[in-house]
């Protein structure tokens, strides 16, 4: 899955930037412009798409833009800043942005630029495809398969599996899951989770049911 990292001079305010990036199956980082957390979080594990929030930043941008740039002989990487409309101001043509998002923020419209910064950059197809060893899911085409083999899955079963295993390691309450796979307006009981999630487990069989994990009294994990 592709990376992105989430800049911002106030953590907090881009907790909902990192939401909906998850959301679109993105593994996300976050970090200040401190500099020490953000030569860290560049060239630890590079990302594919830098998403600033302009807004809580407080120093120069195009300064910020110069320190975001790669080492020498790496490649750039596609940059993305939100801005207030009566801080456009701010940004210089001559900084290098390779996009910017006037505010109000929108998740559909955030997730469309990241997307078409990773096409641009010849990224595009691990933001429509999971692979996580054997199991890949294709976003595109909505098809499951292990080791090359296709595995039936109803619809709601699909898009459980796909957003537990766009989420690694982050923990999930049968509410959570049922407000996000089946809709807030769902009134069915949080068992449908649990029967969905066994029969997942059945269809991808082993070792790949094990992937999605039970986390005792609180809900389900993918691995």
């Amino acid at each position: 899955m592709r990376r992105v990292l989430i800049v911002g001079g106030n953590l907090k305010a881009v907790e909902r930037i990192r939401s909906c990036v998850e959301t679109a199956g993105y593994v996300v980082a976050i970090a200040s412009t401190a500099e020490d957390d953000l030569a860290s979080a560049l060239h630890e594990r590079v990302p594919d798409v830098i998403v600033v929030d302009g807004t809580s930043v407080n120093e120069n941008l195009g300064e910020l833009r110069r320190r975001l740039r790669p080492r020498r002989g790496s490649k750039e990487i596609p940059t993305l800043v939100l801005i207030e409309e009566d801080e456009l101001a701010r940004l210089n043509p001559g900084d290098g942005w390779s996009d910017f998002i006037v505010k109000p923020l929108r998740d559909a419209e955030l997730k469309t630029r990241i997307k078409r910064l990773l096409w641009a950059a010849g990224k595009g197809e691990a933001s429509d495809v999971i692979r996580i060893e054997g199991l890949v899911i294709d976003v595109r085409n909505y098809t499951v398969t292990v080791d090359g083999i296709p595995v039936e899955l109803t619809y709601k079963e699909y898009q459980l599996l796909k957003f537990l295993a766009s989420h690694p390691g982050r923990v999930f309450t049968r509410d959570d899951l049922l407000n996000e796979v089946w809709g807030y307006d769902y009134y069915g009981g949080t068992r449908t989770v649990d029967v969905h999630i066994r029969r997942i487990r059945s269809k991808l069989g082993s070792p790949y049911d094990s992937f999605i994990q039970t986390v005792h009294n609180v809900g389900y994990r993918f691995k």
